[in-house]
């Protein structure tokens, strides 16, 4: 259920979803005295909330109305741009009247005429006038059929001369959603066997790591078994009937107040709840090549942590106790079968297929990538060095994003942001060009200059050749057509007329239409 307002927790006690609005992909359990946001969402338990901001006063009434100064500022280099081209036709209608006026006093008014008509001809319609909106409908055709949507002209040709992208980590460079890393069972348990009867409890759960298991287990095409009686542990777990036995799906902290403890666990490492940081921002540079994976020992670990995981094509062993699990960015479960621990599983936020392939294709043109996440350090530092980022921001607050974006441009580096959610909307309308993956949130689409269609990052590195293409073909049609008005306009307005030289309406006519195919060919070549 959503909530509806901002607040304060006084009774209850539950898991709240606040990857909207924070970008952190865990729920986060909230307790009495915690404070909740409005368009959040309560994935289990029951809580009563005292309401003390609603309306206009909510964060999320707050993120737009960044999101609107940011954009109202950006509008002041548009009404540049249209200024300059009321001038430019300015121009052009003063020199077919001073050629007019020139001529009338100089020789008979119908050869005035001739000159001034020409000058009109030659100038109205013109390539200069064309040369920029024919390459703007090609590439705008080219970048819909690439799955890039152009909001904000302005912005795309900026992405040319981009330094630095900033991609958010929830929802952009993973996807989103929770997927089993490893598993391990015990005392004879096959992990099938464990990720099979967590499903069957977990199936009528919306918990997002519910979700994980559940649709890893039909990626398996594992049979799941029937579950009757589910029952939600708030901030603990949920446990169902399954055979006619209780079977529990639980944290660690819960595992402890059952009396329970994990085989071998002197020897393994204690199991942290990954949680984000709430801090000033700190920059890492991010070590390279050191992913967290899973080593083989007393157990057999399914997986290693990262990557582009598939399920379906991952095989799971029945490993031996003291299997080590625990690795950054991990969320480790365990399942209790009649009061007996038979398993655990590990699970991590799911990177995207093309991360690892867009980061390096941007690296290779010489840019920064950079990622920003509300998550913990441990999470942090785990994607970053699986995908090889040049640098990262760890437990960024949501209102920091923007600020902290500001703060690389005033390194006068050009700054691209990348993300999905609302929590993102004031750092994509602060950025030089914003970019919205299209499976996003309402105001990040909104608030974006660009928006990917196919929600994938390698879709970024196309919107660079595009941009750096369209560009070039401007600079191609400006110089051709100002070579031609340079040309044309003095020998239309009759400069040569006394080495007998003259320029007909009807040939500066042709002449016109001739420099506007040039013009339009020359755009329709546009390729990326």
């Amino acid at each position: 259920e959503r909530i509806a307002a901002d607040g304060q927790v006084v009774e209850g006690l539950s898991a709240v979803n606040e990857a909207m609005l924070t970008g952190e992909a865990e729920p986060v359990e909230k307790a009495v005295g915690s404070r909740v946001i409005a368009g959040a969402v309560n994935a289990e338990g029951a809580l009563r909330v005292r309401v003390d901001k609603s309306g206009d006063e909510t964060y999320l009434s707050q993120v737009i109305r960044l999101v609107t100064e940011a954009q109202e500022s950006k509008s002041r280099s548009q009404d540049l741009a249209n200024r300059a081209a009321f001038w430019l036709t300015m121009i052009s209608l003063t020199v077919g009247i001073t050629t007019f006026a020139v001529w009338t006093s100089l020789r008979d008014g119908v050869f005035a005429l001739e000159r001034a008509i020409t000058v009109m001809v030659i100038t109205c319609p013109h390539a200069l006038g064309l040369a920029v909106p024919l390459v703007v409908a090609v590439s705008t055709a080219i970048a819909a059929g690439r799955g890039l949507l152009i909001r904000n002209r302005i912005a795309f040709e900026r992405a040319r001369a981009l330094q630095v992208v900033i991609f958010d980590k929830t929802g952009t460079l993973t996807e989103g959603r929770f997927g089993i890393q490893a598993a391990v069972g015990y005392d004879g348990a096959a992990s099938d066997e464990v990720i099979a009867l967590a499903a069957a409890v977990e199936g009528d759960s919306e918990h997002p790591i519910a979700r994980g298991i559940v649709d890893d287990a039909q990626a398996r095409d594992l049979a799941i078994p029937q579950a009757t009686a589910f029952r939600a542990l708030p901030g603990r777990g949920a446990q169902a009937q399954v055979d006619g036995r209780l079977v529990q799906v639980v944290s660690e902290r819960y595992l402890q107040e059952l009396g329970a403890s994990l085989p071998g666990a002197e020897d393994a490492p204690a199991v942290p709840t990954t949680r984000a940081t709430q801090g000033t921002p700190v920059p890492h540079a991010a070590a390279g090549g050191a992913g967290a994976e899973a080593s083989e020992g007393a157990g057999h670990i399914v997986a290693a942590a990262g990557g582009a995981y598939d399920p379906a094509q991952t095989a799971i062993d029945a490993p031996d106790a003291g299997s080590p699990l625990v690795a950054p960015g991990r969320t480790v479960v365990h399942v209790v079968d009649d009061g007996r621990l038979i398993g655990s599983i590990a699970l991590s936020d799911v990177i995207r297929a093309g991360s690892r392939h867009a980061i390096s294709e941007l690296q290779s043109r010489g840019l920064q990538v950079m990622m920003l996440t509300g998550d913990g350090e441990q999470t942090a530092a785990w994607v970053a060095s699986e995908l090889g980022l040049d640098e990262y921001f760890a437990g960024v607050l949501p209102e920091d994003k923007a600020g902290l974006v500001r703060r690389i441009r005033d390194r006068g580096q050009t700054v691209a942001m990348v993300g999905d959610g609302v929590n993102d909307a004031p750092a994509l309308a602060e950025a030089d060009v914003g970019i919205a993956i299209g499976a996003g949130t309402d105001v990040a689409v909104e608030t974006a200059d660009v928006v990917l269609v196919r929600s994938d990052p390698q879709a970024v590195s196309d919107l660079l050749t595009l941009s750096q293409a369209t560009w070039r073909k401007m600079v191609q049609n400006l110089i051709w057509a100002t070579a031609y008005n340079a040309i044309g306009i003095p020998l239309a307005a009759g400069v040569l007329a006394g080495y007998g030289v003259i320029v007909s309406p009807a040939l500066g006519a042709v002449i016109m239409s001739l420099s506007t195919v040039i013009v339009a060919v020359n755009a329709r070549l546009l390729r990326i």
